[in-house]
This record gives structure tokens, sequence and C-alpha cells, in this order.
């Protein structure tokens, strides 16, 4: 049996459970269901658009990811977001000391003026 799957964040997920199964599972690009789908976007629509456009004849598949595969992305974007948030900290603290340096010598002028 084949399976035709909507490529969207769950997708390789459900895609590997099929193939464990037995099933030839394929995922199909979320744009082209888009541009198939007809009318509001509801699951009913969505399904019947995924089926629609797995019967068209120059439809391209996409290949899902193996697991390793899901498990490097992971990693990967786990690292993007470390530095992300490392840099996002030090100019934090940057700018935070900057304020108190400027808020001293505002401090010490005064003092010195008194």
């Amino acid at each position: 049996m084949t399976i035709v799957l909507e490529a969207c964040s769950t997708s390789n997920y459900w895609k590997q459970k099929a193939l464990e199964y037995g099933h030839d599972a394929r995922l199909i690009s979320a744009k082209l269901v888009a541009s198939v789908r007809q009318n509001q976007k509801t699951d009913k629509n969505d399904a019947l658009a995924v089926a629609q456009a797995a019967q068209l004849t120059d439809v391209s598949f996409i290949n899902g990811k193996s697991k390793e595969q899901q498990e490097l992305q992971t990693l990967v974007r786990l690292r993007e977001l470390a530095v992300k948030h490392k840099v996002a900290m030090q100019q934090q603290i940057k700018s935070l000391l900057l304020e108190v340096v400027d808020l001293c010598m505002k401090s010490s002028r005064h003092s010195n003026e008194v």
C-alpha cells in the first residue's frame, strides 16, 4: 500500500512508521499541496489536496530524512540556538556594563563638582 503524506514537521516520523509496517510511504511538497487545495485550509481539504497532488503525472516526491539525519539536524539546530543565545548574552552584558560605567562617570563628575 502506498501512503502519501504532506511534508511537515512530523511527516518524517510518520513516513518511518509506515515503512516499518511495510508500506510504501512518500512525502509530497506542502507548496504543491497548497497549489492544488481548493477553498479553505481544513483537514478534509488538505487530505483531498494530498490525494489529488499525488495523482499528478509530473509530481516529484520529497526524500524524507532518516532517523540519523533527523538527530544530526537536531544537534545542528541546538548548536545554532546556543550560539545565538551566547552572542545575545554577550551583547546584553556589554551594554549593561557600558551603562554602569556611564553612570559611574556621571556620578564621579558630580561629586568632584561639589
